[in-house]
């Protein structure tokens, strides 16, 4: 259970630094805040955030004529270079092979078995616990008001085969994870894990969106992603998560409304 494992956790907080980065010869030595990308290493700093969307779209898109063979050579082997030399995954196509059952992993807190390696529970409550604690030490830097989401959320890293492209389906699972624990509505829980033939797992949320599709939701989403979802590397926003939800039969809209209220 959640609480119990919150209990065995250590009181002790750890802070992470990040380590400076190096320094671009264009910018002044006082700003640290240099952008560099990720696919060709080039420094964006000069580039507003339309030209560094377009820059990093044009990688991923292939539209500038950027081959795996290209990217290897400018990045030296190492980093993405070494993820692509490694895949069968083009920078959009579609994978031949079928996917692992590693890459359609789920759990939550609710489960018997252990978390896997990349979902961490317990992170709320151990939260809770040391904003508490600060609270109650009255000092100057204490904390006034922090509002926490549902202590059952578990969070979930992504794994090498999804790490340039997989947040928008790991943000999925996160929410799974909060609407599959939460008490006020339980008819969630089959909604989201009842299905044998697809249950919840990052690939079978293509598979999920794929099926709204073909049943006429959003329209507009299913033609920008060319209807092709399952097995591919492409990048999923908002609009294609409030489609799954919505196509399992959660609310998702609404919830988004009242969350908008809110601030």
């Amino acid at each position: 259970m959640v609480d119990a494992a919150v209990d065995n956790l250590s009181d002790e907080i750890e802070y992470l630094y990040t380590t400076p980065r190096k320094q671009d010869s264009r910018k002044s030595p006082n700003d640290d805040t240099s952008v560099d990308c990720g696919f060709c290493g080039e420094s964006l700093d000069h580039f507003t955030i339309e030209e560094r969307q377009q820059h990093c779209n044009s990688h991923v898109d292939g539209d500038d004529g950027v081959s795996q063979s290209m990217v290897l050579e400018i990045t030296g082997g190492g980093g993405i270079a070494k993820y692509l030399r490694n895949s069968n995954i083009g920078f959009s196509g579609k994978r031949d092979k079928p996917p692992k059952a590693a890459e359609n992993v789920f759990w939550h807190p609710l489960s018997d078995s252990a978390p896997p390696r990349n979902f961490t529970p317990c992170l709320v409550p151990l939260l809770k616990r040391h904003l508490l604690a600060l609270h109650s030490k009255n000092a100057p830097t204490s904390t006034s008001r922090a509002v926490l989401c549902s202590a059952g959320v578990t969070h979930i890293h992504y794994e090498k085969f999804d790490w340039l492209w997989g947040c928008g389906y790991r943000n999925f699972l996160m929410a799974c994870t909060a609407l599959i624990t939460q008490t006020q509505q339980p008819l969630y829980f089959a909604m989201l894990d009842g299905d044998p033939e697809k249950p919840i797992g990052l690939r079978n949320i293509q598979r999920w969106i794929e099926d709204a599709w073909q049943d006429g939701y959003d329209a507009e989403g299913a033609q920008e992603l060319d209807r092709c979802l399952y097995q591919t590397n492409k990048w999923i926003g908002t609009g294609e998560l409030n489609v799954a939800f919505t196509y399992r039969g959660i609310p998702s809209v609404h919830l988004i409304q009242r969350v908008g209220r809110s601030f």
